[in-house]
C-alpha cells in the first residue's frame, strides 16, 4: 500500500510525495553523497541493501545492537548434507523474521564455495517482497 503526504524536503519547499511502506534508509555499501550525507535509496534498492546488511552480520558485531544479524557463520565448518541446507533455510527464515519481517522467504540453499574450499558456503535465499517478482541474494560465509 502506497501513501501519500505532504512532506517538506531539503529546498523547504512543501510537495507531495508517494511513501514507500519500507521506508527509506542508508543503502550498502555505506558511502557518502555529493552533500557529504550518507547515499539513501527505497523500495527494492532499500530491501536488497538490507537483506545483505541483514546476511553479512554476525551476531555482536554490533556494538549498539549485539543481536542483531544472520548468524550465517553457524553454517560453517559442516558437512555440506541435507541437514546444513535445512539449517540454512531455519537460520535465513528466523533472521528474516526478526529483522526483515515484511519479506517472505521461498527457499534457502547452502552450497561449497568450490571443491578445493568445502568449508567455504554460498547461502543463497530466494526471498518476495508483497506481491513483486521474488528475489535472490546470496553471501559467502
Amino acid at each position: 500500500m502506497r501513501l501519500a503526504l505532504l512532506a517538506v524536503d531539503t529546498g523547504h519547499v512543501a510537495s507531495a510525495k508517494t511513501v514507500d511502506p519500507f521506508g527509506r534508509g542508508a543503502i550498502r555499501p555505506f558511502r557518502r553523497g555529493p552533500n557529504g550525507h550518507f547515499v539513501t535509496g527505497a523500495g527494492p534498492e532499500l530491501v536488497q541493501s538490507n537483506v545483505g546488511q541483514v546476511m553479512g552480520v554476525e551476531p555482536g558485531e554490533c556494538r549498539w545492537r549485539p543481536s542483531f544479524g544472520g548468524n550465517l557463520g553457524n553454517l560453517r565448518h559442516r558437512g555440506n548434507t541435507p541437514a546444513l541446507n535445512e539449517l540454512a533455510r531455519l537460520t535465513i527464515e528466523r533472521a528474516f523474521g526478526r529483522w526483515l519481517p515484511r519479506l517472505r522467504v521461498l527457499g534457502a540453499t547452502a552450497d561449497p564455495l568450490s571443491p578445493d574450499l568445502p568449508n567455504r558456503l554460498v547461502v543463497s535465499v530466494a526471498y518476495q517482497r508483497g506481491n513483486t517478482a521474488p528475489d535472490v541474494a546470496q553471501a559467502v560465509v
